[in-house]
């Protein structure tokens, strides 16, 4: 699972921030959300070995909450992350999130946690897979897996109410529904 995973620095005007994504393409092309490089000037990916690369948006969506980025490499084989399905998700059923939470304040290799799917919900028209599996700034664009190591959403956000005391209301964005967001910027 490791190796699909990169870290996700961006620079914009007065600002630096960092998240995750995986690669989606033996090519260099690598998942993430649209908020991850949102209003960003650069991007530099980290992957598994260390290796950092500079690398364009090809795709983005505000609204879906993706991007899709190319490495700039001619490299054709880095690792492509297997993806699942996530029409067939049953509650209770394991989660496990892999991403780099913190970003460079907390250095080294992307880190996992497991948890379970809480829910399927559909917020403001969108569906998501609620999980209990923890998520921190950092983790956005990461990976959830399913007990087989297949990639079954994109980790977007942590749900926090306003003044609630509630915890573990983590969001992803269901596989299924990125797969044709893929195959577009696949073919830019």
């Amino acid at each position: 699972m490791q190796p699909i995973l990169v870290r996700i620095d961006v620079t914009g005007p007065g600002f630096v921030a960092g998240g995750s994504g995986f690669f989606v393409d033996s090519r260099g092309y690598i998942l993430t959300n649209q908020h991850v490089i949102d209003k960003e000037t650069g991007v530099t990916v980290t992957t598994f070995d260390g290796t950092q690369y500079s690398a364009t948006v090809v795709e983005a969506d505000a609204t879906a909450d993706l991007a899709l980025l190319k490495l700039t490499s001619t490299r054709t084989t880095f690792p492509s992350a297997p993806l699942g399905t996530s029409a067939n998700l049953v509650l209770g059923q394991d989660a496990i999130v892999g991403g780099f939470p913190l970003g460079t304040d907390l250095p080294g290799p992307a880190t996992f946690t497991s948890g379970i799917v809480s829910a399927i919900r559909n917020i403001s028209g969108q569906d998501f897979i609620q999980m209990d599996t923890a998520i921190n700034p950092g983790n956005s664009g990461g990976c959830v897996f399913d007990i087989t190591g297949k990639v079954i959403g994109v980790v977007d956000a942590a749900l926090l109410p306003t003044n609630l005391d509630a915890e573990e209301l983590n969001l992803a964005i269901p596989i299924d529904s990125t797969k044709a967001f893929i195959q577009t910027g696949l073919g830019k």
